[in-house]
């Protein structure tokens, strides 16, 4: 079967896309929030909280935001503690919804709680960091390395004085970290990063490839390693890795790039000119998927920005992203056939069926008309291992549409001995 498409009432929303260098240099992510440290009075208060965290990893912002106020609801209220567990989360769906200031003021709750609560002061500075800060963002992260010297945290501040320009603090840091524990793949690729702009490929290569060897399945760590093997004139290494890259992640446009520079310098210049060619379009795809997450940043209550960017992350084969992207459009209000469309498809790709299933249904209650939507739902039944269902979604799509290609031609592949 084919993949499943978006049907063409969606166009407003695809004319709304425009044209990122891809993530060579990854960020943080927030720490998780520890399980409730303390029994309660009330144990739903910590099922709610629970089921909260669980919501927000699935994307399901709006659920999550709704279980922490009655895990709040439900606290004790002399509980400390856990009231200061809820507000971090409360920081962290807040952060995931872009509400930068509902976020810091969640975090500073957490912290006049519980001054010591870890990954609250990292929070903090990421959020400070986002935003450019970079000095606040540094005071925030000592005061988290200060409490419990975690190497990871040097590397944070290795980023912060990389983003100030203060390359021989930065070295410092990363340099201390990998002292303090020699398996942090971020320090050695940040490493890398740095000696890579100082123009000192050796080095660059050097800790690259050891970051990749922490890390084997990141494509963005085996493009710095193609890329420093280009630099150094190993290019037989650098095809090598570089094709692998591209398989990883099609998208790559940084990694196109470089892989027509070695095939051109090695002789093969029809298959550099095929690669080459790509470049400026996977560029736009990128360029497109910052331009749309600023969109978000600025106007975060604005669902066409949350749809808008999903369908660029979407586009850019990032489904993961794509589908909390999709979520948090719903939540901000729009709830339409389209965008509903949009999560299920997305779901299918990511193989999540039950998902998928669960919003070609919310498409369909709100138009049962939309013969798009009809098709993918008879062809996510249909992998689900339900014929018959498949059958009469693709059935009920031809009633709708007598021309609809791709529901006639499923039919028949049904019926077909």
């Amino acid at each position: 079967m084919v993949d499943p498409y978006v049907d063409k009432r969606s166009g407003l929303l695809i004319l709304l896309i425009g044209m990122l260098c891809v993530g060579c240099r990854p960020e943080a992510d927030e720490p998780e929030i520890h399980r409730p440290r303390r029994l309660l009075a009330d144990p739903q208060a910590a099922t709610y909280l629970v089921e909260a965290q669980q919501a927000l990893y699935q994307g399901a912002v709006g659920v999550a935001l709704a279980l922490v106020d009655s895990a709040e609801h439900h606290a004790d209220p002399k509980s400390d503690t856990f009231l200061a567990d809820i507000a971090f989360l409360r920081g962290r769906i807040q952060s995931e919804l872009h509400h930068a200031e509902e976020a810091t003021r969640a975090y500073e709750r957490v912290l006049a709680l519980d001054p010591t609560y870890r990954g609250a002061w990292l929070n903090m500075g990421n959020l400070a960091f986002r935003r450019g800060q970079f000095r606040e963002a540094l005071r925030y992260y000592r005061s988290e390395y200060a409490l419990y010297g975690d190497p990871k945290i040097l590397v944070y501040m290795g980023h912060g004085y990389a983003e100030l320009g203060k390359v021989d603090s930065a070295r410092y840091e990363y340099e201390r970290a990998i002292m303090q524990n020699d398996s942090l793949a971020e320090a050695y690729i940040r490493l890398a990063v740095l000696h890579e702009d100082n123009g000192e490929v050796e080095q660059a290569l050097s800790n690259a490839q050891r970051a990749l060897a922490l890390r084997p399945e990141d494509p963005d760590y085996r493009y710095i390693v193609g890329n420093a093997l280009l630099q150094s004139g190993n290019l037989a290494e650098a095809e090598a890795q570089l094709r692998r890259t591209i398989e990883q992640q099609p998208g790559h446009a940084k990694a196109h790039y470089s892989l027509g520079a070695v095939l051109a310098r090695l002789g093969k210049q029809d298959e550099a000119e095929r690669y080459l060619a790509k470049v400026d379009g996977l560029q736009q795809i990128e360029e497109s998927i910052d331009t749309f997450e600023r969109r978000t940043r600025l106007y975060p209550d604005d669902p066409a920005a949350w749809v808008t960017y999903g369908y660029a992350l979407n586009r850019a084969g990032r489904i993961t992203d794509a589908i909390r992207a999709f979520q948090v459009a719903l939540y901000k209000g729009t709830a339409t056939p389209d965008v509903h469309m949009l999560l299920a498809n997305a779901y299918m790709k990511h193989h999540q069926l039950e998902e998928a299933l669960a919003h070609y249904d919310a498409a369909l209650q709100h138009d049962t008309s939309y013969v798009g939507a009809w098709v993918n739902k008879g062809i996510c039944l249909a992998r689900m291992g339900r014929p018959e269902a498949a059958r009469q979604a693709w059935e009920t799509a031809l009633r709708l549409d007598p021309d609809q290609p791709q529901a006639r031609e499923y039919l028949a592949g049904l019926t077909a001995p």
